[in-house]
């Protein structure tokens, strides 16, 4: 296996294509929140949502150009045409079925690839603020360590004008309101809930791959990133209580594990889902190849294969990058 994987499409998709794309992805799911009501009207909120949208220019994960090399290995194998990817960057309406697609395959296809694009969006716009609740935890403690992660510095001015900007009463609040509707634990507006768009394909997927046991994989997966945010919490909570009762510096280092544990269980998890999207369009390839009637070969079945275990090695690679970073 090649340790070094082209990021160049050679049929016209170059990863700044695919990155720009990404970027004005996040810029409109940004808007989408800033012009909703869920959260509240008030002025505090809306200088709040402001100061966050500075968020989209961090680049501390990587998700958005490992995804580019995963589905470029599938480009390049010609197990997907590269005129799928080219006509997703042009259309701006993540999930639109196209109805003049020559087949459901291909439909399916498409589909799948924006939901795995819409899952790179939810990915790193969710881990940014869940760092920048983090952050403003660490900034609470007076004595800073010197194992403080470095990779949290980065989020130091978003917090600096959201503490200037908002009554430190208000601000848990709305980062809590915020980091739940993010990370799709709020069902009741799920215009831009991904894993909702990921039930509903897989629901309207007929194949028996994709069925009631993947459903739950994915239920499951709101509810472990609604119980992993909550139980940081709790620890949260727990060590500033008992910080108070010890008073001493040792005790602080204890924040810096709370805070790179939840991060990490979060990045595993999502990165996880993020492998079975690519499972799933595995499943799709295949059905297109049947529908097509073109011979899926034992040999073509070998190259899948490789390529299964070429990306499931870029989403572990990216994992154990995060956790050097955080930790």
């Amino acid at each position: 296996m090649s340790n070094k994987l082209n990021t160049d499409i050679d049929i016209g998709i170059c990863i700044d294509d695919w990155k720009n794309y990404i970027n004005n992805k996040k810029q409109y799911i940004i808007d989408q929140i800033d012009n909703s009501n869920n959260l509240d009207n008030s002025s505090e909120n809306s200088k709040f949502i402001e100061i966050l949208k500075s968020i989209i220019n961090c680049k501390i994960f990587n998700v958005t150009t490992f995804s580019f090399l995963a589905i470029n290995l599938l480009v390049n194998a010609l197990f997907i045409d590269s005129e799928i990817i080219k006509t997703i960057i042009k259309d701006n309406n993540s999930l639109c079925i196209d109805i003049y697609s020559s087949s459901i395959q291909e439909t399916n296809l498409k589909n799948i690839i924006n939901i795995i694009i819409d899952f790179v969006v939810h990915i790193e716009i969710s881990l940014n603020y869940h760092c920048i609740l983090i952050i403003h935890f660490l900034n609470k403690v007076k004595s800073i360590p010197d194992e403080k992660p470095d990779v949290f510095n980065i989020f130091n001015k978003i917090d600096n004008d959201i503490s200037q900007s908002i009554k430190s009463s208000t601000i848990i609040l709305l980062f809590l309101k915020f980091v739940r509707k993010i990370s799709g634990c709020n069902h009741n507006d799920s215009r831009n809930n991904i894993l909702d768009n990921i039930i509903k394909f897989i629901k309207n997927n007929t194949n028996n791959t994709c069925n009631a046991n993947n459903i739950k994989r994915v239920s499951t997966l709101n509810l472990k990133t609604k119980m992993y945010l909550d139980t940081f919490m709790i620890n949260i909570n727990n060590y500033f209580m008992k910080s108070k009762e010890k008073g001493n510096n040792v005790y602080n280092n204890n924040i810096y594990s709370i805070c790179t544990e939840y991060i990490i269980s979060i990045v595993e998890l999502l990165y996880s889902e993020f492998a079975n999207l690519f499972d799933i369009l595995e499943v799709c390839i295949i059905e297109n190849y049947k529908y097509k009637k073109i011979d899926f070969t034992e040999e073509k079945n070998k190259e899948l294969d490789i390529i299964r275990v070429q990306i499931k090695k870029l989403i572990f690679d990216e994992i154990n990058k995060c956790k050097e970073i955080f930790k």
